[in-house]
């Protein structure tokens, strides 16, 4: 009989987040001891902010990056709360209780108390009202869909939605033909001012043509009221063993008949990874040692053209071009034992280079039938992917030189 042991270990230099992880969570209720659901709860420090929002039962939870003092607040129904001053050490646990009373004001006899809910449960889909959440003004679009209930989304797994096996994303209604470390920078480009709400769709309509457990992320873009010239510019920086920045510029120009947006992109991230792992029976045993040095990095760009023919018809353009370049250096080192004899040691140097250039062109006519949002939407689509992938390693045995693979 054969006992096999296996030891994995993998971490990241300079990232100590992982074993000294810092988060508050806890429970939200009002005065009545009822739980408040989909209020909203920001932990802030000097320019840091992390943002959660409270489950149907009132249950948060939030990550922040530092052991610190946090000034903690909630915000209900489009009001602050609570606020108040937390020192976090460590996974801290705060059950608040607030006063949920909604506040009236009164300006020349009218009451003004109506405003959109920040949640709204529907029958095929959750709508989250970005245009209504102070504590989501002022991130990015992917910050917000991160905020944003039953969806999941980081830089290495991509989108998803809870319970759904696949996720595409939607652009006011529009399919939006980008996937991986493409869409993340897409959606970094755009902020979270510029969106009205997100719709997860967990029941696609039959025209998406959704397969199997499949789900729909729909951003909904807040219509450009200005007329002529208007832009922004947005930079930010992240620190994942390397040094890592996204940036981006967004023009748009609006006349009477004419809309239209053009959207540049660029990152550049980087990420150190050393693992190690052990493979050990009864006779023989493996160590290995794995040094990487992973960048993601490239520009894209996105131009829309929408002309108003009448007040019930548009026809519009949209075309997006992206060029990601993913470059992996890796070095392994293995070393085989029988028993306390060294068998080999085998050193592989890996290098991988792949490009994605990657064109989307779509081309719609809108015919509004009614006021109640029913339409007629024809839509033509083209993309064009041609993936580039250069993958090269060499492995040596070290203790005879003259063998390779």
């Amino acid at each position: 009989m054969t006992t096999k042991l296996s030891i994995t270990t993998l971490f990241f230099l300079g990232v100590h987040m992982v074993l000294n992880a810092q988060s508050i969570s806890g429970k939200i209720t009002n005065n009545k001891g009822q739980a408040i659901p989909y209020a909203e709860v920001s932990a802030e420090y000097d320019k840091e902010k992390f943002y959660a929002i409270t489950n149907v039962n009132g249950n948060y939870s939030l990550k922040v990056s530092k052991n610190n003092d946090y000034r903690l607040s909630v915000f209900n129904n489009g009001a602050k709360v609570y606020t108040n001053t937390l020192k976090v050490v460590g996974e801290i646990k705060r059950d608040i209780v607030v006063n949920d009373e909604i506040k009236e004001k009164e300006i020349q006899g009218i009451v003004l108390t109506s405003r959109k809910k920040l949640i709204e449960q529907k029958v095929d889909r959750m709508v989250f009202n970005v245009e209504n959440s102070i504590a989501s003004q002022g991130m990015s679009g992917a910050d917000a869909l991160k905020n944003t209930p039953l969806i999941r989304m980081d830089d290495q797994q991509g989108i998803s939605i809870v319970g759904k096996s696949n996720v595409n994303v939607l652009i006011n209604g529009k399919m939006l033909n980008l996937s991986g470390s493409e869409l993340t920078n897409y959606l970094q480009s755009l902020r979270s001012d510029d969106i009205s709400k997100i719709e997860v769709i967990t029941t696609p309509p039959a025209k998406y043509e959704a397969q199997g457990n499949s789900g729909l992320i729909n951003i909904i873009l807040k219509k450009n009221t200005n007329f002529g010239w208007s832009g922004s510019l947005n930079t930010s920086y992240q620190r994942n063993t390397k040094d890592g920045f996204r940036n981006g510029i967004n023009l748009n120009y609006r006349s009477n008949k004419f809309n239209s947006s053009l959207k540049l992109r660029h990152y550049d991230n980087g990420y150190s990874p050393v693992g190690t792992r052990d493979l050990i029976s009864d006779v023989n045993k493996i160590y290995t040692e794995e040094r990487r040095e992973d960048r993601n990095y490239g520009l894209g760009l996105n131009y829309s053209l929408d002309y108003e023919i009448n007040k019930n018809s548009n026809i519009g353009v949209i075309y997006d071009y992206g060029n990601a370049n993913y470059k992996m250096d890796s070095r392994n080192k293995s070393r085989y034992f029988t028993g306390a004899i060294s068998d080999s040691t085998l050193d592989t140097h890996a290098k991988h280079h792949w490009k994605t250039p990657t064109h989307t062109l779509s081309a719609y006519y809108d015919l509004k039938l009614d006021t109640l949002g029913k339409k007629i939407s024809i839509v033509a689509n083209l993309l064009n992917n041609r993936p580039n992938k250069i993958n090269n390693f060499i492995t040596s045995n070290i203790e005879s030189l003259d063998e390779s693979i």
